[in-house]
C-alpha cells in the first residue's frame, strides 16, 4: 500500500544558546506541495507560528520583526477582530 501524504520536517539548535527552529512540508503521493501559497501568506503564517509558541511559553509582550513590508503594513493598518483575512484576525 502506498502513501496518500508525506510530511517532511527538519529542525536544528544551536549548541552555544540551545536556539531552535523547525519546518515541515507535506506533499501528496504525486509530489505536489500541499498548502501552497502567496509570500505574503507564508510571512503571514511564520508569524503566527511564532506567536503560537510565544504564548505557549507565557510571553505575552512581543516585538515581531519581518522583512515583508506587506505583511507588516496588513498587521499595523488591521482594526483588531475586523480584517477581511482570516491569518491577520489570528495574529491580532
Amino acid at each position: 500500500m502506498g502513501f496518500k501524504f508525506c510530511f517532511n520536517t527538519d529542525g536544528s539548535v544551536k549548541y552555544e544558546n540551545s536556539a531552535a527552529a523547525a519546518r515541515g512540508i507535506v506533499r501528496n503521493q504525486s509530489g505536489e506541495f500541499l498548502g501552497s501559497c502567496l509570500v505574503f501568506e507564508a510571512e503571514l503564517w511564520g508569524v503566527l507560528d511564532g506567536l503560537g509558541i510565544l504564548m505557549d511559553q507565557g510571553y505575552d509582550h512581543v516585538l515581531i520583526q519581518t522583512d515583508n513590508l506587506e505583511a507588516i503594513k496588513a498587521i499595523q493598518e488591521s482594526p483588531i477582530g475586523r480584517s477581511t483575512l482570516t491569518l491577520i484576525r489570528k495574529i491580532l
